[in-house]
């Protein structure tokens, strides 16, 4: 049997690994694929979107007939950038803190990028939290701004408005918000986006990830650029997975909602592999979803497989098969970051 090669103290130091924890019996299994210290989520998704500037990234799924439109990279990341410059107009400074309450959409997607492209951060807010919970993140956070899906959600979390001076504005998605945001784009020249960009590291902040609060106030996770690249990378290279997204024609559809971690990483792991990924908002019409879309493989918790696997099971005396892939630790080969079919 092949045996692994052991760590140097000063290897595990720049892996960024306190040799005196694992003195301590913590274990830790190193990486395969090593995060650089200058990469970030904002500059993968440059890098990917100049390599493949014609590959789809996005089906959107439009009003008419159900029908899923492609969006190529340069026409997203046209978009992302365009947006953050309208935040930026706006007055969004780097490091301030804008929430996102809405269903998984093109629009939560967009808006996300959009706002890490300006310096700021992004932290969700499930649609279905109450207004304590959301007032806590509010506080918590210290939220400049919201965007909300619709003005249902805006009602929800107006009163918040004047309690606390911090919290000044709600963008409405569904009122024109990104359009109207969009259109200030010229008053900020595109090259301050890059500037924005070399200015972070991979230890920086990327988001803070907030608990559903079944048990009491949401929890806040502080998540850097390097903790969600090293597990989109290392999973995204692994050879367990492999199979499942490597097939010609893969593409996945993202149903959970992008408040919960597991969902931002299924969307970025699809972006790094090149795989189309389509939303579906609304888990009442996912079985529709799935059939107009025909994903070949999707990402999800184990509570949502058991449904999936309780339905085919009681068709299978129709002949249907289901195939699941437990998601692996990590990877295989490589000491650098580079999209797939892009350059470094």
């Amino acid at each position: 049997m092949k045996q692994k090669k052991t760590k140097t103290v000063s290897e595990l130091e720049t892996l960024g690994v306190d040799p005196g924890e694992l003195a301590a019996g913590i274990s830790y299994t190193p990486p395969s694929h090593v995060i650089p210290q200058d990469m970030t989520v904002p500059l993968l998704l440059r890098q990917i979107a100049e390599a493949n500037p014609r590959r789809t990234v996005i089906e959107r799924k439009t009003s008419f007939a159900n029908q899923w439109v492609k969006v190529s990279w340069r026409e997203f990341y046209d978009e992302i950038r365009t947006l953050a410059r309208g935040l930026i107009a706006w007055g969004v400074k780097p490091g301030d803190f804008i929430g996102i309450m809405a269903h998984t959409s093109y629009e939560w997607t967009l808006v996300d990028f959009a706002i890490q492209y300006a310096g700021a951060h992004a932290i969700p807010i499930y649609e279905t939290d109450t207004l304590p919970q959301i007032e806590w993140i509010v506080q918590d956070a210290h939220l400049r701004a919201v965007f909300t899906e619709n003005a249902s959600l805006t009602r929800v979390i107006e009163p918040l408005l004047n309690q606390y001076d911090r919290f000044e504005h709600i963008w409405t998605i569904s009122d024109g918000a990104i359009a109207e945001l969009s259109e200030q784009a010229e008053e900020i020249p595109d090259s301050l986006l890059d500037d924005l960009i070399e200015a972070n590291n991979a230890d920086d902040l990327w988001t803070i990830i907030y608990t559903s609060g079944t048990t009491g106030k949401p929890k806040g996770v502080e998540l850097s650029h390097r903790n969600v690249l090293h597990v989109v990378v290392n999973g995204a290279h692994s050879t367990d997975m492999s199979p499942v997204y490597g097939q010609k024609g893969a593409k996945t559809l993202l149903f959970l909602p992008m408040a919960h971690v597991f969902a931002r990483f299924i969307n970025l792991v699809a972006m790094y592999l090149g795989t189309p990924i389509g939303y579906s908002p609304d888990t009442k019409n996912l079985v529709a979803d799935m059939q107009t879309f025909k994903p070949t493989y999707v990402l999800a918790v184990p509570r949502v497989f058991e449904k999936i696997y309780n339905a085919a099971d009681a068709a299978a005396g129709r002949g249907q098969k289901l195939r699941t892939t437990h998601f692996p630790p990590l990877c295989e080969s490589s000491n650098y970051l580079r999209p797939r079919g892009g350059s470094r």
